[in-house]
């Protein structure tokens, strides 16, 4: 046998071979690692002659930039390759392999399945260039160099590399930034200097300019010069008098016409039309709103109480100033009624002076009917699936009030660690209306341009699990709203608030399995948890979610504050009644969610979450135990995904403590105080597959009771805080994105303090074996979440 015929036969061996997807893991695991190898040998330099660009059926099979990092690399990349070749699950290029058998394949597959990939031909490399170094002087690296290099990877399967390599140099700044030759008095310019986007010392780029001008255009439409366009604005740049500063100069050319203040003469509404042709409805109706006339056109003029609309307009007079900002509240607050979902408003002259406003609504289904069939996890490591029918009626009591009705069955499965199921049957019915502004208050204390809404609603709600069962039934009346958001030069946050100033609930258990109730009879604190009472409570919840465009790093906060039984405590100390045949409880509930996302640029869909989570609840007054429902707990797909819902906890208490089978099959840790930190790093592996490195580190506490080691110690804490880490895999498909979890315990507060750090215990057979014939199931090292969405 020839030696060319046993290279031939190794090297097909190792075709073969890199046809799997998992080598082709690998392979990227080492890239990734930056470890570079090549199976086939070093790709040769190109040599004279060995590509001249004539040829069209060399392949653009690689791309490669080189002296620019982060954002820079990232949008040079984009540009020769805006769309890359799509891959299976991320890794096998399918399309490309199907269109190099496309010859035997029927024409409808390659039409739907097969993907061209991209040729190179000497046009094409001009224009690479010309888009490089365009796009670098857009940045403001005005003495940037680019050059282009070309390898050949095969000569048989005609494959290309294309290395870019880009010298940007020192960026350029914007040295000053000054109005001049401008038909508006420059004293109009002073106060918003400053501020303004493109301010000294910052790094000139186009995109700057660009943003500079939406934000003058903003500017000049608040001050009242609402048809003042973009376009107006003209920049001169200076860059010969300092080395790498650009001064910035700037003029405003418009017709005259439109550099003045208009006046809002009235306010035109088209119920129903949202292209505003007026024409095609007869009746029309003239009302109010301050100072101005709104007119409003609609083929039925009792459909909707009118008051309604006006509420939701901010202009009090003929005055158009702030018009940007009471225009974006303005748009908010229509779509916020729910028999509307969609607002364009438009403006149209009058003359010289006085210009008409329209508002042009799309009108949403009176009613709609919905059956749904979903399937996801809760809070818990649960999968189920769930039969929800809902009813909406949009305006109940012509004012856009919307009703819903609602029903909902479904079923969630858990399988533990010893093989054993844990199942839940939970079965709801909800009825609540919501009202598009502040009811049952005061119309002086209305801020009515704002997306303010009610909400009321009673629901009652089974569940039938393997320890217990219990039926809640609740009524509730809320207020949300959400604030300003009219910063001009500030980065937007979506504040929201919600108000709960009443909300009763009653819960009742039964149906306790017998091993759940010698539990009860041993823990004095369970037992007082689960009886039969009554929560009337009022709650505050504040949502602060930063909302970004282009930008990298954002925060999230959601924080909550509870209280429950104080009036009707009073109430009863006042008169020595029971009003009700239950007891009431009355405690103290707060709790803080903080985030921190983190995004880069490079490697693409990779981002840093870090997460801290507190709460305390405080019982007092008739109350010694907050309800169960209330109490804290840890465990779960997004919380400790070591360790299943409510099973970490309280503190150090040992596993023992709880009972033997009880204390895995019934996971009832809960507590008072609740501290937990998470990190996550997610990058993107393929077109929708994503891969995470997490680590979770929390636990509960009690703020009192008769066992110390589960009572919160600032001594001892942080030796009681339970440590996991994992590996998960995500497929992000855009509507859902599945979530598989793998967590691994790491340190174990439950066990002695000397055995704390699980992991020498993996491959210790005698610690398993002495640990099963204590507590009668095998140790869980780790645990596998199967869930739905990300875990925050």
């Amino acid at each position: 046998m020839s030696g060319s015929h046993i290279k031939e036969k190794v090297t097909g061996f190792f075709r073969w071979l890199w046809s799997f997807a998992a080598v082709r893991l690998l392979w990227a695991m080492l890239l990734f690692t930056g470890v570079q190898y090549t199976l086939w040998g070093q790709p040769q330099r190109q040599q004279a002659g060995a590509y001249s660009g004539r040829n069209p059926d060399y392949e653009l099979w690689k791309v490669q930039v080189e002296g620019v990092k982060g954002v820079l690399r990232q949008d040079i990349y984009a540009l020769v390759y805006p769309k890359p070749p799509s891959r299976f699950l991320g890794l096998i290029p399918l399309k490309r392999y199907f269109w190099n058998w496309r010859k035997g394949l029927p024409r409808w597959f390659c039409k739907r399945f097969c993907e061209a990939p991209r040729f190179l031909t000497p046009e094409d490399l001009q224009g690479i260039l010309s888009d490089v170094q365009q796009y670098l002087l857009q940045e403001g690296y005005l003495s940037s160099r680019v050059t282009l290099h070309l390898d050949t990877l095969s000569h048989r399967k005609r494959r290309l590399r294309l290395r870019i390599v880009a010298e940007s140099g020192e960026p350029f700044r914007i040295g000053k930034f000054v109005p001049i030759d401008s038909p508006i008095s420059l004293r109009f310019f002073i106060p918003y200097l400053m501020d303004h986007p493109a301010r000294p010392r910052k790094r000139f780029s186009y995109d700057l300019l660009d943003a500079d001008r939406e934000t003058w255009t903003t500017i000049f439409q608040n001050e009242g010069y609402v048809f003042f366009s973009p376009s107006f604005i003209l920049y001169e740049l200076d860059s010969f008098h300092r080395q790498h500063i650009v001064d910035v100069y700037m003029r405003v050319r418009a017709p005259r016409q439109w550099l003045h203040p208009y006046r809002l003469r009235a306010i035109r509404i088209i119920d129903g039309d949202p292209l505003c042709t007026e024409a095609r409805f007869s009746d029309s109706l003239v009302l109010t709103r301050g100072r101005v006339p709104v007119i409003i056109y609609t083929d039925d003029p009792k459909r909707l109480r009118w008051k309604v609309l006006l509420q939701k307009i901010p202009f009090q007079d003929s005055s158009l100033q702030d018009y940007a900002r009471k225009q974006q509240l303005m748009t908010n607050g229509m779509v916020s009624l729910a028999l509307y979902r969609y607002m364009r408003p438009v403006l149209r002259p009058v003359d010289s002076q006085w210009t008409d406003l329209w508002l042009c609504l799309d009108r949403a289904p009176a009613q709609s009917l919905t059956l749904d069939l979903s399937g996801g996890t809760g809070t818990a490591t649960l999968a189920g699936v769930r039969l929800s029918v809902s009813y909406t009626h949009r305006n109940l009591f012509r004012g856009s009030e919307q009703l819903e009705i609602s029903g909902n069955l479904g079923t969630e499965l858990q399988v533990l660690a010893q093989q054993q199921i844990f199942q839940l049957w939970r079965g709801e019915l909800q009825a609540s209306v919501r009202f598009p502004q502040l009811a049952f208050i005061p119309e002086r204390w209305k801020r009515r341009w704002l997306t303010a809404s009610t909400q009321t609603a009673i629901s009652t709600l089974f569940e039938r699990r393997p320890e217990f069962s219990y039926l809640q039934l609740s009524g509730n009346l809320g207020y949300t709203w959400k604030a300003r958001e009219d910063y001009m030069f500030q980065n937007k946050a979506l504040i929201q608030h919600e108000v709960q100033p009443f909300s009763v609930f009653l819960i009742r258990t039964f149906n306790l399995a017998p091993e759940y109730q010698e539990l009860i009879a041993r823990t004095p604190r369970l037992r007082q948890s689960f009886e039969d009472q009554y929560i009337f409570a009022g709650r505050y919840t504040l949502l602060i979610d930063q909302v970004y465009r282009k930008r990298s790093r954002y925060w999230y906060l959601l924080s909550q504050i509870e209280w429950a039984g104080n009036l009707l405590t009073l109430l009863q100390d006042l008169t020595n009644l029971q009003v009700f045949p239950y007891a009431h409880a009355q405690f103290l509930r707060t709790e803080v969610d903080l985030r921190r996302y983190i995004r880069f640029y490079f490697p693409p869909k990779t981002v840093l979450i870090f997460r801290g989570v507190g709460g305390i609840i405080v019982p007092y007054g008739v109350s010694e135990v907050a309800p169960y429902l209330r109490q804290f707990y840890v465990g779960g797909s997004s919380s400790l995904r070591a360790w299943t819902i409510r099973s970490s906890g309280p503190g150090s208490t040992p596993y023992d403590t709880l009972g033997t089978v009880s204390a895995l099959l019934f996971n009832n840790r809960t507590g008072d105080i609740r501290l937990e930190f998470n990190v996550e790093y997610r990058i993107g592996v393929g077109n929708f597959v994503e891969g995470a490195l997490f680590a979770d580190i929390g636990n509960v506490w009690l703020l009192r009771g008769d066992r110390q080691e589960a009572i919160w110690s600032w001594n001892r804490f942080w030796q009681e805080l339970a440590v996991a880490g994992g590996i998960g895999l995500r497929i992000n498909l855009v509507y859902f994105i599945f979530r598989c979890d793998f967590a691994l315990k790491l340190y174990d507060p439950a066990l002695p303090l000397e055995e704390r750090f699980v992991l020498p215990h993996l491959r210790d057979r005698q610690w398993q074996a002495r640990f099963y014939n204590q507590y009668g199931y095998k140790y869980p090292f780790w645990n596998l979440v199967l869930a739905l969405g990300y875990p925050f």
